[in-house]
């Protein structure tokens, strides 16, 4: 099988909140640990998936939690149907934790595919959704917080 190239944070993934493409590289960072593996035997890949899925499911919960409140917080559209992408996510991530436990390893590609597939799918085409609602509430908290020196400048003119 065709070797994956690791996943590269570039521009286009940025859905333009700071913290949420922080987050976002993060899974990329993990998501990678187990691309790094792929030229290891099996044994190796075996033990990279138990170490690294519990980390990544982890993260992605925290992750998502994080992500629903600031929509909520910036009233963007579709929360209720990006809360149902996000806990089907993690059913899939804990059916295949749960399969790993009990010593059920899909092939290593697979899972590779999977990992790549739902991180890329799911910021592109999902979370780039909510992107206009967070440049409106960056704008809004850069406005209301951090520029109360320059508006008081503004109403010398």
């Amino acid at each position: 099988m065709t070797r994956l190239p690791p996943m590269r944070w570039t521009r286009l993934y940025s859905v333009g909140h700071p913290t949420m493409d922080a987050q976002h590289q993060k899974l990329f960072v993990l998501v990678n640990e187990l691309i790094q593996m792929q030229d290891t035997d099996s044994i190796s890949q075996q033990q990279a998936i138990r170490e690294t899925l519990p980390k990544l499911a982890l993260y992605a919960e925290k992750h998502f939690h994080a992500e629903e409140m600031l929509m909520a917080k910036a009233k963007a559209e579709h929360l209720d149907n990006h809360r149902q992408k996000h806990a089907a996510l993690l059913n899939q991530v804990t059916e295949l934790q749960y399969k790993v436990g009990k010593g059920e390893f899909p092939p290593f590609q697979e899972v590779l595919l999977f990992l790549r597939y739902w991180l890329a799918e799911h910021i592109l085409v999902t979370d780039k959704r909510y992107a206009p609602a967070m440049a409106k509430l960056l704008i809004e908290n850069e406005l209301t917080n951090g520029t109360q020196a320059s508006v008081e400048a503004l109403e010398l003119w």
